[in-house]
């Protein structure tokens, strides 16, 4: 959400607006704030792209976070046919089964 809401200066007041921040990119701003690495920032980002339903149960700790970035990837209406496939076989996927394997 700080992503998104820096990312927006439109409208804002150029008193609002924080001139030493200047040039950098809004992943690099929340790095220096919290302490997390680039990448780890960036996958945080990326599981913004999670149906509903995936981050609630990333929330509820059923799927794990590295499981879960990788399925944020998916497109919305293939998150939501895996939902049902979770649903149906009364599993979670694992961070194995989230990665393609190299064929031979």
């Amino acid at each position: 959400m700080k992503n998104d809401a820096m990312k927006r200066t439109a409208g804002r007041p150029r008193s609002q607006i924080d001139h030493n921040l200047k040039g950098k990119r809004t992943v690099e701003i929340i790095t220096e704030e919290t302490g997390e690495s680039p990448k780890q920032v960036q996958r945080y980002i990326t599981l913004t792209n999670l149906i509903p339903e995936l981050l609630q149960q990333l929330d509820d700790e059923l799927i794990s976070f590295n499981p879960a970035v990788e399925l944020a990837a998916l497109k919305e209406n293939e998150q939501k046919e895996l939902i049902e496939a979770m649903d149906y076989a009364q599993s979670v996927p694992s961070l194995s089964g989230t990665k393609d394997e190299e064929t031979e």
